[in-house]
């Protein structure tokens, strides 16, 4: 950096280190002399005030002592000046004093700020004429003589002025213009109001300003109320002490923060805030409102957040609504947070539901009797201090805010407990009640039996949050306060905030209400010492573990054992219990064939896995020294790795893979690193089973024919070992016009022919044809346009018109004209204007001298705007702005033109809670989808998700929108039971139901309106069924019907081959990958073995269309989500949305690659994912606890933010599987052999079972399709059905998936395996028939709500893999082959 960084940067430092009330260098010479000449000319020099300020040794006065003082730069030196002077008047007599004047300040260099006190003013104190100054604001306290000009000086923005004696001005009447430039104006009186008649107070101009004029405070005394139309202000203050007419409140629509002072007059509710929209955001009325003849609707303060009412009256005006002295209002601001409603003589709460937005209420000193509300929002405090209230508090619900009954009458029965248990030692409460009789006993803190439950956080530094439950109205831990400070109950018994100065320990340790706690004050991770198990009879397993460093809160610990939950009993810093539960919440007692579980234990953000011993009840915790990697688990019962099968060491991260048929030992050798053989001279494959080719040379293009032992080359290649290229040229070279070089494919041409194939002569022009062709005919060049010359390399370009000669010439190497002095334009056609004025939008008429405007422009230079209106506004409905072209309608017209009448809706339309709106051209209400009704206020109820119960019956859990405002006709049907209602609020139902079974509808009846939801509850049963007994090769869960096949085979009723060893016949399998197709080849165990060749297959993903491609042979199936439909409440279609040529590639990641798509003009988003799973893994998908094999393929599909034309309408997602065949030549003929029609089954589509099935096959391959019926609805796992749309057996079928009415998020979660089945033969020459494998795909789709799935079918693969590769042309990308893992995997994954 240069020399003069340094200096400017110490020149700052120092300045900024001079700068401050006192600064000790002089001030600059101008600024003093001018203010020791007008404190002389005040005689304030011999002021008390002043004289300390005088420095005998320099002879001069330290005004920076007194008065403000900046630094600035002037002639290169750094100078003190002014900033702002106070001139105080402390005479008695100070209309005898000389007048203060403007031009006392104009030798001031810099001045800010002027305050005046006491003293009489010239008119010209307001700076009208001057036009520059430095001065931006102006204070006048107490002065007289005030007359203010109808202008200011315009630097001036804050003008303060508080009047003890009228102002001189006319009827003290001042400009508006005045206000142009002011930010802050300020004018206030020293009068005590009401003040007497003859007291005249200051009012402003009427109507508004021309320009809207932007303010931060403006605060007025006045019998006028200004026109504010034309304002933009923050805060507004307006006091009234004599009311003459209160209309002119409807123009402050454009005003923040108000403040209305009415001190003797009583009025009407403004209609500023109920008729009118405005900004308004904290409103303060002192007054004495009368009351109401109708409940005041309050909604048109869209942005209101705090109201305080300040009853002015003595005695009191009771501003309430009717006999009971209810609260007056029928609604509130939907934004309205904080209300203070004191002394308002209000009796009862009227309609409570109108406070659920409210966080604050305050309605101290009123007259509040009776009870109270059972059911209020959770305000944060609610204040009843100094009512009449004789009664007791209901419910928990006033725990949790700062609920005040002070000094009312008497709390009658027991306390609530979050009250009572900390009223005897903690101050805060007892102020809640002080001077309120309750009941001694309920005040004992020995019937207390609530358990706190804390929990500390620290947010940055030192502040800490505590939260949790049953904390108290005070915090439960103390420090010094020196130690403690900011301390603060933000939700009483549930949140604290604070900081802590001193050092922090790892934990804090505290007693509170007679127990011991500790809490950590950093994220420390769970230490897990010990756990002890038990059996609860033989029904459950109960685990007690022990360490440091858990919590108290429930909610934050999540425990499962060998996959099912272990539901939390109690936690606490050093211990945790839980009791281990299935799916359904019943009690289950775990077993193993292994010597421990597997534990997860999750507390906040960590997570630890145990081993927990199924022989003792003891389990010491050993902790791995390394990281199981791989799927490895810790065994911390010895602390080591327990690795999954090809992996080992004490990490997992040595690989263990068996290779393909041992190598044929001793053909080769088994790297088990690698899982590859290194075969022997003599062999070579995979598996080491082929003979080496014995060709003397290396077929290095080609293939070696063992029955005669020479090479087979490529096309294009030729020689003895095929190295030699052998290419042909095209045409021949049209010979004998050129020669062929065989080894590039080039032509030589002679001299009689050209180009690539030597077809065309030579030309034998004499010169080059830089921009023609050569003529070989005339031997002349044949120039391009707008060239010329022998060889075509001088322009030619033709002029406009030929420049009209001759008004101009042309330049043809240009082609551009130049015009005479008398023309214009590209082709010098136009005369040169000669209008007396430029025609800035328009052109100059010639003859007339006169500009002639474009449309739109007028005004002798077009300059002016001269819009038309559309249809002229429709006069006299609008006046028109010429000046822009818009409308500006009467109230009573609408629409661009003001043609349509603003017709209002009668009764409103709900829209403070539907958020519905009016029709202002109908006069009708636009329901949003959740209402109806001609205003809007019927709820139209749905169902969005179901948690049913067993076919033993009991209490049913319904979630969706039910309204806010119900009657007692409530009834639902569930079949054909009634189901008892026991709870209701606007999104969440309970109701009884008694015995029964299977699927049933669901009609809801409420308000007159019938919502039914078909198929959408389903009774769970105790146990289901599996397909076909899973055919006798496996056993059945019977809490999910789902199959678990012994070791050989697979399917989902383990009626498919899945052998993973040798069997009689067959004794070994083996296998080959390439990265675009997979081979399998069996060996017999005989001294001559057999090859057998499983088909490849190839499979690829349309990104366009979100389709799945399977070839294998001639046989190709396309799996398709083809649609989304929008159903009625009678399953007729209301709106179709294509999804497929839509989609959008959002991510790939390794393995993973996400889809997505936006349905047009909506905010709905669909999101569709494909995972490749390189490892089993159990997972849990909507209560059902599933397992994905190795190899498979999982798709999750999310639809968000629907937007139903009805809330009774349901979503259904539609797929197809569509199965043809390829019609490629280089296929082998094992179709032949294989010839099988199509053939659709849907006999296991049951929609009372968990899963159902769906199998399509053809030339035996077949397509496995498994769907779970349930749905992720709103986050809420529910039952859905799914339906045939339409079947065509001879090539496809198209099914649906019937969702409810998810409104946030509708989630579904397939995924695909692998299978084997022994129904596939091979046709090669001589082929006996003998059996050889084809691997069907099976699609696991669990029918969760939205998407995707079905299938990918009938993979004849020889490992049990599918991976995803990118394609290159139509495709986007394709599903790799999967890297092959040992000889098990040739089939399905145990």
């Amino acid at each position: 950096m240069d020399n003069n960084y340094y200096f400017n940067v110490l020149i700052f430092i120092f300045i900024f280190l001079s700068v401050g009330s006192s600064i000790d260098q002089p001030l600059f010479s101008s600024d003093y002399n001018c203010l020791n000449s007008l404190l002389k000319r005040l005689n304030k020099l011999n002021d008390p005030s002043i004289q300390p300020f005088w420095d005998s040794g320099s002879q001069s006065y330290d005004f920076c002592k007194l008065y403000s003082c900046s630094t600035g730069i002037k002639e290169g030196l750094v100078q003190y000046y002014l900033q702002s002077i106070s001139l105080k008047n402390v005479t008695s007599t100070p209309y005898i004093m000389p007048d203060i004047m403007y031009s006392d300040f104009q030798c001031f260099d810099r001045l800010n700020s002027i305050e005046i006190i006491g003293y009489k003013v010239s008119s010209d104190i307001f700076m009208p004429t001057i036009t520059k100054s430095s001065v931006s604001s102006l204070s006048l306290l107490n002065c007289s003589n005030v007359n203010i000009s109808t202008t200011i000086q315009p630097n001036i923005t804050s003008l303060i002025i508080e009047l003890s004696e009228p102002l001189v001005n006319s009827g003290g009447i001042i400009s508006q213009s005045i206000l142009i430039n002011l930010k802050t104006f300020i004018m206030k009186t020293t009068i005590q109001t009401p003040a007497a008649s003859s007291f005249m107070y200051p009012s402003f101009t009427n109507g508004a300003p021309s320009i809207t004029i932007q303010m931060d405070t403006f605060v007025f005394v006045t019998t006028n109320i200004p026109d504010l139309s034309k304002y933009t202000i923050t805060n507004v203050e307006i006091t009234v002490p004599q009311l003459i007419d209160i209309s002119k409140l409807n123009t402050f629509i454009k005003v923040k923060n108000l403040i209305l002072d009415f001190p003797i007059n009583s009025i009407d509710f403004p209609t500023l805030f109920t008729s009118t929209d405005n900004i308004l955001e904290t409103l303060i009325l002192k007054s004495s409102i009368n009351s109401p003849s109708t409940l005041i609707d309050f909604a048109r303060s869209k942005s209101l957040k705090s109201f305080t009412y300040i009853q002015r009256a003595n005695p009191p005006i009771p501003f309430t609504f009717g006999t009971t002295a209810s609260f007056p209002f029928s609604t509130l601001p939907i934004s309205l947070e904080e209300i203070n409603f004191e002394n308002a003589g209000i009796s009862t709460f009227g309609n409570g539901s109108i406070f659920v937005n409210l966080k604050k209420i305050n309605f101290a000193s009123n007259k509040i009797t009776g009870t109270l509300p059972s059911a209020i929002p959770s305000f944060l405090s609610l204040s009843l201090k100094g009512n009449y209230y004789f009664g007791s508090i209901p419910n928990k619900t006033y725990c949790n805010m700062i609920f005040d009954v002070s000094n009312n009458i008497k709390i009658e029965g027991e306390l609530p407990q979050c009250f009572s248990c900390y009223l005897p030692t903690q101050p805060s409460v007892f102020k809640l009640f002080n001077g309120t009789q309750i009941k001694l006993d309920s005040i004992k803190q020995d019937n207390c039996t609530l358990k706190a439950i804390p929990n500390l956080t620290i947010i940055e530094k030192k502040k800490f949050q505590l939260s949790g439950e049953n904390l108290g109205y005070e915090l439960p831990f103390s420090y010094s306060d020196a130690q403690l400070t900011n301390k603060q109950m933000v939700i009483p018994n549930k949140l604290f905030t604070g900081t802590i100065l001193r050092e922090l320990e790892d934990v804090i340790v505290f007693t509170f209400m007679g127990s011991n706690y500790t809490l950590q004050t950093k994220s420390i991770e769970p230490n897990y010492t010990t756990v002890f198990g038990s059996s609860r009879g033989s029904t459950q397993n109960t685990f007690q573990f022990f360490g440091k460093y858990f919590t108290y809160n429930e909610s934050q610990v999540n425990i499962t054992v060998n996959g099912y939950t272990c539901k939390v009993i109690s936690t606490a810093f050093e211990t945790i219990q839980c009791d281990t539960i299935n799916e359904y919440g019943a009690p289950v007692v775990l077993s193993t064939d292994k010597s421990y579980f597997v534990c997860y234990i999750s507390i906040s953000n960590y997570t630890n896995q145990l081993t927990l011993s199924s022989t003792s009840k003891v389990s010491q915790v050993n902790v791995c020294t390394n990281l199981c990697n791989n799927g490895g688990i810790c065994n911390t019962l010895v602390g080591s790795c327990v690795c999954p099968s090809t992996w080992t060491g004490s990490d997992c991260t040595t690989k263990d893979l068996d290779c393909p048929s041992n190598c044929t030992y001793p053909n080769g050798v088994c790297d088990r690193l690698t899982g590859v053989c290194s075969c022997t001279t003599k062999w070579n494959a995979s598996d080491c089973s082929n003979p080496v080719p014995s060709c003397i040379d290396s077929c290095v293009n080609g293939v070696c024919n063992i029955n005669n032992n020479k090479c087979q080359c490529l096309t294009n290649w030729t020689g003895i070992d095929c190295t030699t290229k052998d290419l042909d040229c095209p045409s021949n070279c049209n010979y004998p016009n050129g020669v062929c070089d065989r080894l590039t494919g080039v032509c030589s041409c002679t001299t009689k022919g050209d180009t690539s194939d030597c077809s065309i002569p030579v030309p034998t022009c004499p010169v080059t044809c830089n921009n023609g062709i050569c003529n070989s005919i005339t031997k002349k060049c044949e120039c391009l346009p707008t060239w010329t010359g022998i060889d075509c390399t001088t322009r030619d370009f033709d002029c406009p018109n030929n420049c009209t000669y001759p008004n101009g010439n042309c330049n043809r190497l240009t082609g551009e004209c130049g015009c005479t002095s008398k023309w214009n334009s590209s082709d010098c056609s136009n005369p040169v204007p000669t209008c007396p004025d430029t025609c800035n939008n328009g052109i100059c008429n010639a003859n007339t001298k006169k500009c002639e405007c474009r449309p739109t422009w007028t005004g002798t230079d077009c300059t002016t705007r001269d819009f038309d209106c559309p249809n002229n506004c429709t006069y006299p409905n609008g006046d028109c702005n010429r000046l822009n072209g818009v409308c500006t309608c009467k109230s009573d017209w609408q629409s661009q033109d003001c043609i349509n009448p603003f017709k209002i809706c009668i009764g409103g339309c709900n829209e403070r809670e539907s958020g519905s709106k009016c029709n202002n051209f109908t006069g009708e209400c636009s329901c949003t989808s959740d209402y109806t009704g001609s205003n809007c206020l019927v709820a139209s109820q749905y169902i969005s998700s179901i948690e049913p119960t067993t076919t033993d019956g009991g209490l049913v859990k319904m979630w969706g929108w039910f309204g806010k405002n119900r009657t007692d006709d409530l009834s639902i049907q569930i079949g054909s039971l009634v189901c008892s209602v026991t709870l209701v609020n606007s999104s969440y139902i309970e109701c009884e139901i008694g015995p029964d079974s299977g699927t049933k509808s669901v009609t809801i009846i409420q308000n007159g309106l019938k919502y039914t939801g078909n198929d959408i509850y389903h009774y769970t049963e105790i146990t289901y069924k599996c397909p076909n007994d899973c055919s006798g090769h496996g056993t059945c869960n019977k809490l999910v019907g789902q199959c678990k096949c012994s070791s050989g085979w697979g399917g989902f009723d383990c009626n498919a081959k899945s052998t993973t060893g040798p069997t009689t016949s067959t004794s070994s399998t083996t296998t080959t990958s390439s990265p675009s197709t997979t081979t399998s080849q069996t060996q017999q165990p005989t001294s001559t073995p057999e090859q057998i060749i499983i088909p490849d297959t190839i499979t690829k993903v349309n990104k366009t269309e979100g389709s799945a491609l399977i070839n294998n042979e001639k046989t190709t199936y396309e799996i398709k989500i083809i649609s989304l439909v929008e159903l009625s409440y009678d399953q007729s279609i209301v709106k179709t949305s294509p999804l497929n040529n839509r989609w959008n590639v959002d991510t790939s990641i390794e393995n993973k690659f996400t889809f997505n798509q936006t349905l047009n003009n909506t905010n709905c988003e669909i999101i569709y994912s494909i995972e490749e799973l390189k490892e089993t893994r159990d997972y849990s998908f909507a209560g059902l606890d599933l397992t994905l094999d190795k190899g498979s393929i999982k798709i999750s599909v999310e639809i968000k933010n629907y937007p139903y034309l009805n809330s009774l309408n349901t979503l259904q997602l539609q797929m197809e599987s569509k199965i043809g065949e390829t019609t490629n030549s280089n296929e082998n003929n094992n179709n032949e052999c294989n010839k099988e029609n199509t053939q659709i089954d849907t006999n296991q589509l049951d929609k009372n079972q968990v899963l159902n099935y769906v199998t399509i096959s053809k030339d035996q391959k077949i397509l496995y399709g498994r769907f779970i019926n349930r749905v992720v609805s709103d986050s809420k796992p529910t039952f859905i059905t799914t339906s045939i749309i339409q079947t065509n057996q001879s090539d496809s079928i198209i099914l649906g998936l019937n969702l409810p009415h998810c409104k946030q998020s509708c989630l579904i979660d397939p995924d695909f395996s692998v299978l084997v089945s022994s129904n596939y033969r091979q046709c090669s020459n001589g082929n006996d028939g003998r059996a050889s494998w084809v691997l069907p795909v099976a699609i696991v789709v669990p029918c969760v709500a939205v998407a995707a799935i079905l299938i990918i079918g009938s993979v004849v693969y020889r490992k049990n893999r599918t991976s995803i590769l990118l394609a290159k042309e139509k495709y986007s990308f394709n599903l790799k082959k999967y890297s092959k893992k040992s000889n098990s995997d040739l089939y399905m994954p145990d």
